[in-house]
């Protein structure tokens, strides 16, 4: 009995040693596992550290290189501001000096007084007046004025020196010879044309702003007039500007070649052949 009871003892002995092991060596695999797990993360933490590194000198690299573009703009738009103030007080120190003013706009007044000639001998007048709106950069040749005129031609089939002659020859011969022709009205009667246009011109100048001022210029008109007709006109010509601090005086030459297009049901006014040359002159202001 006491025998059997030994053998118990050293089988529980044993069991209990055996357990012992396996626990201890259990524990020693989770201990090593635990360390090579620590380990991975102090090699991940050290890998975000230096990508952050990384990402902060790229920014800071970004930051100076903006801060130079920044610089470099900064330097032309004070050499712009520089130059656009040099301008601009070089212009007014112009105008307090009196001289020519550098405003690109400005509103012109014309009267013109033209001789009037038919292809078939009549002769007569021409007056216009026009009011137009001009655009001329102050350092650029080529100017515009777009303006509204208002225009009549007065022609018929006699010059006013005939008319004198027959007068004077009929006072000498007593009536005898020249009263019929007195009495005939188509020596008499004389056609007036008159309407209105818009007008559009382009100036070359030669000399643009100067005192002196001298420029050729060419342009269109389109209106109506009257007898139920509509008008084109087309005009070419040469003048000189007086140029001044607040404006100008100008005189031009100018020749005209209207055109006419007449109502169906207009039968006083023959369609003519006209053609104006004569003398215009005015003054601008600028604005």
């Amino acid at each position: 009995m006491k025998k059997n009871y030994y053998r118990l003892i050293i089988l529980f002995l044993f069991l209990g040693f055996s357990s012992l092991l396996v626990s201890q060596e259990s524990k020693g695999l989770k201990g090593a596992k635990e360390s090579e797990e620590s380990k991975e993360v102090d090699l991940s933490y050290e890998e975000f550290k230096a990508m952050r590194k990384k990402e902060q000198e790229m920014k800071k690299a970004q930051e100076k290189e903006q801060e130079y573009r920044d610089y470099v703009e900064f330097q032309e738009f004070k050499r712009r501001k520089s130059v656009t103030s040099a301008e601009e007080q070089e212009m007014e120190k112009k105008r307090n000096e009196g001289k020519i003013a550098y405003a690109p706009w400005a509103v012109q007044y014309l009267g013109t007084s033209a001789y009037a000639s038919e292809t078939n001998g009549r002769t007569g007048r021409s007056g216009q007046f026009l009011v137009s709106a001009e655009y001329h950069e102050p350092t650029s040749k080529i100017g515009y004025r777009l303006g509204l005129s208002a225009w009549n031609y007065n022609y018929g089939n006699r010059s006013d020196r005939f008319e004198r002659d027959l007068i004077i020859a009929t006072l000498i011969s007593q009536g005898r010879f020249f009263i019929p022709l007195l009495l005939d009205e188509s020596l008499y009667r004389k056609t007036t044309i008159t309407g209105n246009s818009l007008d559009f011109f382009v100036d070359y100048h030669f000399k643009p702003r100067k005192f002196v001022d001298p420029y050729f210029f060419g342009g269109v008109g389109v209106g109506i007039c009257d007898y139920e007709c509509n008008a084109f006109k087309v005009s070419v010509g040469g003048g000189v500007r007086v140029n001044l601090k607040s404006g100008y005086f100008l005189s031009e030459l100018i020749a005209e070649k209207p055109f006419f297009a007449f109502s169906e049901r207009n039968n006083q006014v023959g369609n003519p052949n006209l053609f104006i040359s004569g003398i215009r002159i005015g003054f601008g202001m600028f604005l």
